[in-house]
């Protein structure tokens, strides 16, 4: 794997800190970067609301950034592996859906991707959570991780 870059992005209410995950790649020749996205872990800055984006494409600019931070743009023969876990997997799942081509794998580690209901339950949720979100997006919520 000594021609692959890995970008591991954490979930929610996370930060990285699987150095075990990150040994795995490097021991095999991978470069492994992680990606601590705005208002999560070491990137919280006072006065942030933690991890509240309007849109989850907000993060683009977090991982273009962390892909500049890499070399990716002078090393265009070395295979770029997103790796995202639970919320992480969500956003670049759909970062890459944005970007088709610049990455040749895309690993999900429990991917949050949609509710865990059901069709039923999703159907019945989402006008619910639509309308808080637009009523009071900064207000507290409850906690169903």
């Amino acid at each position: 794997l000594r021609d692959v870059d890995v970008l591991y992005v954490h979930g929610w209410s996370d930060y990285f800190f699987q150095t075990g995950l990150a040994q795995w790649w490097t021991d095999r020749g991978a470069r492994f970067y992680a990606l601590d996205l705005r208002k999560y872990g070491r990137s919280l800055r006072a006065g942030q609301t933690p991890g509240y984006v309007s849109s989850l494409a907000e993060y683009d600019a977090d991982i273009a950034a962390a892909l500049s931070a890499m070399g990716r743009e002078d090393k265009p023969g070395r295979r770029l592996v997103l790796l995202g876990h639970s919320t992480g997997g969500l956003t670049l799942s759909l970062w890459a859906a944005r970007h088709p081509g610049v990455a040749s794998a895309l690993v999900l580690n429990s991917p949050w991707l949609e509710f865990q209901t059901g069709a039923w339950g999703r159907e019945a949720l989402t006008p619910l959570v639509a309308a808080r979100a637009r009523w009071d997006p900064l207000g507290m919520h409850p906690v169903v991780d």
